[in-house]
């Protein structure tokens, strides 16, 4: 893998917000992400709305806009099912934010960018795959140029930064641009022209190099192959499900088996995810919750994958449904101790809550919470009560 590719999705963001909100279609609107815009539709440029303007300002601009909040789990799919892609290509996929993946190539596999661009015209995304020999200048190239292929050859990379702003190093930290900014440093070319011990005299072993590196368009970190990440899952099919509570028992059935390959692995779940297909649809409704503590059982399983189901609102009837544990951590080592019974009662106890939860409900779990501090305490009083 001797270049970087670089796939941007253009209008992931804009493309997703209306699919999840159709009665926009033909609408002014906007996406908040922590009080900056992050898209937004079309027709509000002429207004001078663009990325990156403050949510103030935005409302004063287009007053008449319809303001939606960033929610991160409404993107996710989008940007996982672009990930599935590129990896039917290249081995050495690298996600990056929301539609910005890198991807390792052999050469300038010019090709293997067309195909990415038409699977995401096909999709109806607008996408850009930029080529070059490192991400700074892969991710530069692909932000500045059209959506299709752009092609930046590595002997070129210096001359394409030389006479750009010190900004475009995005791979620079802040603090460190600013600092540039103050010695009168503003251009690449400027910085080029800086000897390497300097920049080290000046900043630091570590940041002097990262800055000696990226003027000439070079990452000190290799691409990592970090796509797909490590998960279990269960997956159940269905013929047009419709009714709730049989979704539910479907729901415990998953926890289950995956409560059961979790305990094989030797793994707990410290992240649960609970995707929903409903038919004719080409993205799966998705939502998460974090496990605090990471968990295995199939009891706390269960409660959060219906936690999760309570807050999604199929429109159709499902076709499937997965539930998928995400950040998975070795389980503890069990260990001979003359306190183990104890200890396994009090580590359990999560486990213990949810299947109380599950079987009695969350009212007398909560009563008996309030009577008792120690964990004991709380058994003997729900007993007590259920009596």
């Amino acid at each position: 893998m001797d270049t970087v590719g670089y796939f941007y999705i253009r209008n992931l963001f804009f493309v997703q917000t209306l699919r999840l909100h159709p009665e926009l279609a033909g609408r002014p609107f906007w996406v908040d992400r922590s009080g900056r815009v992050l898209a937004h539709s079309p027709c509000l440029e002429r207004e001078g709305l663009r990325p990156g303007l403050s949510a103030r300002r935005a409302r004063r601009v287009a007053p008449q806009a319809h303001r939606l909040e960033y929610r991160p789990e409404d993107y996710r799919g989008a940007h996982e099912l672009f990930c599935h892609i590129a990896h039917r290509f290249t081995p050495l996929v690298e996600p990056s934010s929301p539609g910005e993946i890198f991807l390792g190539l052999q050469g300038q596999e010019v090709r293997t960018a067309q195909a990415l661009v038409a699977e995401a015209r096909d999709l109806g995304f607008e996408a850009t795959v930029a080529i070059a020999g490192s991400r700074l200048t892969a991710r530069l190239a692909g932000r500045l140029g059209g959506p299709g292929c752009v092609l930046l050859p590595p002997d070129e990379e210096v001359a394409f930064l030389a006479n750009r702003s010190i900004e475009c190093l995005w791979s620079v930290p802040r603090k460190v641009r600013d600092r540039l900014g103050r010695m009168g440093i503003h251009r690449v070319a400027d910085l080029q022209r800086i000897p390497l011990q300097t920049l080290i005299a000046r900043f630091g072993p570590q940041e002097g190099l990262r800055l000696f590196e990226a003027a000439r368009g070079r990452d000190l970190h290799p691409l990592r192959a970090t796509w797909p990440p490590e998960t279990l899952e269960a997956e159940a099919r269905f013929d047009g499900l419709a009714d709730r509570l049989l979704l539910e028992r479907h729901i415990r059935a998953l926890a289950r088996r995956l409560s059961a390959l979790l305990a094989e692995g030797g793994k707990r779940c410290g992240r649960l995810r609970l995707e929903l297909r409903e038919e004719d649809s080409y993205l799966p409704l998705s939502e998460a919750t974090v496990l605090g503590p990471p968990a295995s059982g199939e009891n706390r399983l269960a409660l959060a994958a219906l936690r999760i189901a309570e807050r999604m609102s199929p429109r159709r009837p499902l076709e499937g449904a997965r539930l998928v544990a995400e950040d998975l951590r070795a389980a503890s080592v069990g260990q001979l101790d003359l306190f183990a019974p104890l200890k396994a009662m009090e580590n359990g106890k999560e486990e213990f809550q949810a299947y109380l939860t599950l079987r009695f409900g969350t009212g007398t779990l909560r009563f008996c919470s309030e009577l008792a501090g120690s964990w004991r305490e709380r058994m003997l009083g729900f007993l007590l009560v259920e009596s």
